[in-house]
């Protein structure tokens, strides 16, 4: 790369901003392709091409969303209500707060036939599984432990010993962040801004009035300084509002 593109293409960390909506942090990262066909043309009578012509720009946007937050993962996901309202993502894919249904899991201490609560205050009846801390033996209901309630209770003359840690397993209704995806026909659409704070501490700007997410989302449950972020691939299409020559992305930097 030479020196005058070093002063202006970006080299380092960028801030993602997908139709105005901050997605992660100021780490994320971005590698953008653009490429094009030439089409050459002459004439029949003569051997030599006498002109050619642009054809087929595409320009694709690698991203790599780092600390993303569970709220903004329907961005990641291909969800939208319409092409005419492409900035408008489907207000109905996200619930801030809904009842779901979770698999809990929990050590629990059983000392003689005292009962013991479940921490999430309760169970669905049916769904209780008890095992040994080692995992390698599952106890019988009515005859080592009960679980009545919230409760759970060791049996004397059962296989649980008095003192014994156990692993506790059962279904419980929670309140959580949802997020649903999946079954819409279109995709989302919308504006896609990419910023990096050069070392003079001006910002340098890349902007897509039309992107379009594609390709697949992968998204790694790891331990959290081993994730390197989730990747997100953007298609751009031409603005054909805008100018010839202005249609599908420009660059900006602070001066």
């Amino acid at each position: 790369m030479s020196r005058a593109a070093n002063e202006f293409l970006p080299v380092g960390p960028v801030q993602v901003y997908w139709n105005t909506v901050r997605l992660g942090s100021p780490r994320s990262q971005a590698m953008i392709r653009y490429a094009k066909e030439t089409i050459q043309f002459g004439y029949d009578d003569s051997p030599v091409n006498i002109g050619s012509y642009k054809f087929r720009e595409t320009c694709e946007v690698d991203i790599t969303i780092a600390d993303l937050k569970d709220t903004q993962l329907r961005y990641v996901y291909d969800q939208s209500t319409s092409y005419t309202s492409r900035t408008a993502p489907n207000s109905t894919t996200y619930k801030s707060a809904s009842a779901t249904v979770f698999r809990f899991r929990e050590e629990m201490l059983l000392t003689g036939t005292v009962a013991v609560a479940v921490d999430k205050g309760g169970y669905q009846a049916g769904t209780v599984v008890v095992m040994k801390s080692d995992y390698t033996e599952t106890y019988a209901a009515t005859t080592d432990y009960s679980a009545t309630g919230s409760s759970i209770v060791r049996l004397g003359g059962g296989g649980i010993d008095d003192g014994e840690t156990v692993i506790v397993m059962y279904n419980q209704s929670a309140t959580a962040s949802t997020v649903l995806a999946g079954g819409i026909f279109f995709d989302i659409e919308a504006e896609l801004r990419l910023v990096h704070i050069l070392d003079s501490g001006k910002s340098l700007q890349f902007v897509a009035p039309r992107a379009k997410r594609i390709g697949a989302s992968d998204v790694a449950i790891n331990m959290a300084e081993a994730f390197p972020g989730i990747a997100m691939t953007f298609h751009l299409l031409g603005d054909m509002t805008k100018a010839p020559g202005k249609q599908l992305f420009m660059w900006n930097k602070e001066s």
